[in-house]
């Protein structure tokens, strides 16, 4: 098997900028929280980990911070930026702050320059996409959102990128900044404390913080054939969820976060009693603490006190996306130079909680091996191990090129359910304006999930019919082998920031837990796992409009790498308020009228070929190939856009044969113009049909690829009369994705 070694590293953090700086504070066990400032402390906490860098300045300060921390990972790895590599970012909030820092501007909808430039930055994707313009960086290109676990999943998805051999090299950045909503939510929640003290008897909450870390990896003979020197090994990853997962309450037995370690042990190929160091996720919070106690002792055993387990964000703060890729770099210190960090202010530990946590001050220890844990909020406990590097092969042999089936859809849409409403909306006349959706004529139970965001009802919906249709709870299947993955481009989070923003501007005291902790990217796989009763990786992916068929194609890579056995997989998003007022923005300054905007969501049942044929299921249709490729590019760059659109296609296309179609999912007449020659490039040897699917519907974001997949999986082999061609026949279907920022995606569909 192909093996991930790390070859560069880069921070910003509270303890100051660049790793010399944060491997210093740790050595030191100096803490980087002083008192919050440039937000209105509530109820007398006043810590927060900020980065107090007078370079790093708003608007755009995340952009700049994320900018120091890569120049200084790029520079250690030597990697040559002129060769494809993927880049997998991980945060919460990414720099949405700047547009809600202008709320009142925007909620009058004052279409000023300083306005638009916050809406372009308030997207997730949107610092991926920068990134890579600015690096002028080629390859895959996601962002993931999953609370505070969001590192070790974008470490998993560049793990898994190098196995799978689609791509030789990869950068994860975790980046987040502090910002009022985020900070006044959580601590209306119970979530914030004076002080972060984990694992200390008065432990009584987190304490907020900022930063961004970088870690470069490369494929092991890659890195070695060109002179790179491994810091370290990335050796394996897990994602586990919850049972019955809740939006904010973790598993309390500690069982879920347990699977996650032993999930990450196991796809390392080595034993617990390898462990040398354990890195804890750590907030200072009561429960998770816990947790995490509970789950160490379970892995360990009667080990388990003689493991040392520090905690990071003692130091820096809880920095959400970024902390696990600072964690990460934790544990390479303890690797490279045999030291621990401490975990700090812990003078008197809970006596419930009896394990070795490095109190006060760090120690020297030799560290072979090193377990990263992380858990975020809706149930995801994501962990990765790290080891020192040595020369050699890993014995197990590459991953089998497995079939991936489709055994159920969904498709909710304003005019109803189904893949037929979706038929009958291609073939009626302007059918673009389409009316809100009933999410309770679609529910009908469970009436709990009403109160939730919106966005997180669609997802639950789709994935309970899905899995309805596919007859999954007859399968027998394991349910810690079942995965929920979903791509969105806002999630319903533009809802959210509405209402934290106007309630902040009146009085911040009014913000209530429910407003802070029922919305969020990553609540819609939290209620589809509870939906379907899935306790294998929950992950959503926020990088746009792709995101969606970037799903289905990370679905495919757990099932290809037996992860899993079956992955209900889709997208969605919402039409709500802030969404129309910033088209009417766009409208006011001047520019090109925005596509309709709609709301919809899809899920298809993914399983292997073989596992499905032995259960009995009815197979609908076969997913032949999968591609994701991104160009570094500006909005008019449509030849770079190009580029990003014919690799993903040939990589989705490898294989069909005969007739194809292609599903193009683009909304504006400029990605439309691309997709088809996009197609006419890479299928010119083909005879093809084209279905132009965002002239029909508009603007239905990470939902888009989603429908498309479902649409397909119905109609290919079978006549169909919605292709531009007339009624046609087809032996393959394709379906593309395409962003304004470069990036592109493609799915092939075959009949089974």
């Amino acid at each position: 098997m192909r093996r991930a070694v790390v070859t560069g590293m880069g921070a910003v953090t509270p303890l100051g900028t660049g790793v010399a700086a944060l491997f210093a504070g740790l050595r030191e066990g100096r803490s980087g929280l002083g008192r919050l400032e440039g937000i209105p402390i509530a109820r007398g906490k006043a810590l927060a980990g900020q980065v107090r860098d007078a370079a790093f300045t708003a608007p755009g300060r995340l952009t700049r911070m994320v900018v120091c921390a890569m120049d200084e990972a790029l520079a250690q790895s030597g990697i040559d930026r002129r060769e494809p590599a993927g880049l997998f970012v991980a945060t919460v909030a990414a720099d949405s702050r700047d547009l809600e820092d202008l709320y009142e501007q925007f909620r009058e909808a004052i279409p000023s320059d300083e306005v638009l430039a916050a809406m372009r930055r308030y997207p997730n994707g949107f610092l991926a996409d920068f990134i890579a313009a600015h690096y002028g960086l080629y390859g895959p290109r996601d962002v993931n959102t999953n609370a505070c676990a969001s590192g070790n999943v974008a470490l998993a998805r560049a793990l898994t990128a190098i196995r799978l051999g689609q791509v030789e090299r990869a950068i994860v950045c975790g980046c987040e900044q502090m910002k009022p909503t985020m900070y006044w939510g959580a601590e209306r929640a119970g979530l914030v404390g004076h002080d972060l003290r984990p694992f200390h008897r008065d432990r009584e909450g987190t304490v907020f913080g900022e930063g961004v870390g970088v870690l470069v990896l490369e494929e092991m003979d890659s890195a070695l054939a060109r002179g790179a020197a491994p810091l370290a090994e990335l050796a394996g990853w897990g994602v586990a969820c919850d049972e019955d997962p809740h939006v904010i309450v973790p598993q309390l037995d500690g069982r879920a976060n347990a699977r996650a370690l032993s999930y990450a042990l196991r796809d390392a190929g080595i034993s617990a009693d390898e462990v040398d160091y354990f890195n804890a996720h750590g907030t200072g919070t009561v429960n998770i603490d816990r947790i995490e106690v509970l789950a160490a002792k379970q892995l360990f055993g009667e080990r388990a006190s003689k493991v040392p387990i520090s905690a990071t964000k003692s130091l820096t703060g809880h920095m959400s996306g970024a902390s696990p890729i600072v964690e990460a770099m934790a544990c390479i210190m303890a690797i490279r130079d045999g030291f621990v960090h401490p975990t700090a202010k812990l003078d008197m530990v809970d006596p419930d909680l009896d394990l070795d946590f490095v109190p006060i001050r760090g120690r020297a220890h030799e560290t072979r091996c090193a377990l990263s844990n992380s858990m975020g909020g809706g149930g995801t406990n994501a962990s990765v191990v790290l080891r020192r590097f040595e020369r050699g092969r890993d014995p197990r042999p590459d991953p089998l090129s497995a079939e991936v089936v489709i055994t159920g859809t969904s498709v909710l849409m304003p005019d109803g359910a189904g893949v037929e409403t979706l038929v009958k909306r291609l073939s009626s006349d302007g059918g673009r304006t389409i009316d809100w959706l009933d999410i309770d004529e679609v529910l009908k139970p469970p009436s709990t999930l009403r109160y939730m965001n919106r966005c997180g009802q669609l997802v639950a919906a789709a994935s309970a019919i899905a899995a309805r249709r596919a007859d999954l709870q007859a399968a027998g299947y394991d349910q810690d082998r079942v995965a929920v993955i979903m791509g969105t481009m806002f999630g319903g989070t533009t809802t959210w920031s509405d209402l934290l923003c106007r309630v902040f501007a009146q009085d911040p005291r009014h913000i209530t837990p429910s407003m802070a902790l029922e919305h969020g990217h990553h609540l819609g796989v939290t209620l589809a796992a509870r939906a379907v009763g899935a306790r294998g990786p929950n992950v959503t992916l926020t990088g746009g409009v792709v995101a969606g068929a970037q799903a289905v194609g990370f679905a495919c890579d757990l099932l290809r790498l037996e992860v899993c056995d079956a992955v209900v997989v889709g997208g969605a998003d919402i039409l709500d308020e802030p969404l129309l007022r910033a088209a009417e923005i766009v409208r006011r300054a001047g520019g090109a009228a925005p596509p309709v905007l709609v709301e919809a969501a899809a899920c298809v049942v993914l399983e292997r070929r073989d596992r499905a044929h032995a259960r009995g299921a009815r197979v609908e249709a076969c997913i032949a190939g999968h591609g994701s490729f991104a160009a570094p590019v500006g909005v008019l760059e449509a030849d770079r856009q190009a580029t990003s659109l014919t690799t993903a296609l040939e990589q989705a296309a490898r294989g069909l044969r005969g007739r194809l179609g292609v599903i193009g999912t683009g909304a504006s007449d400029s990605l439309r113009a691309l997709e088809r020659r996009g197609a006419s490039d890479v299928l010119s040897d083909r005879a093809v049909a084209f279905l132009e699917l965002g002239a029909y519907l508009g603007e239905t974001m990470a939902s888009g690829a989603p429908l498309g997949v479902a649409l397909a999986a119905q109609y290919v082999g079978r006549d169909a009369g919605f292709w531009k061609e007339g009624t046609v026949r087809t032996d393959g279907i394709v379906v593309t994705s395409m962003a304004v920022g470069g990036n592109a995606a493609a799915i092939g569909v075959v009949q089974p």
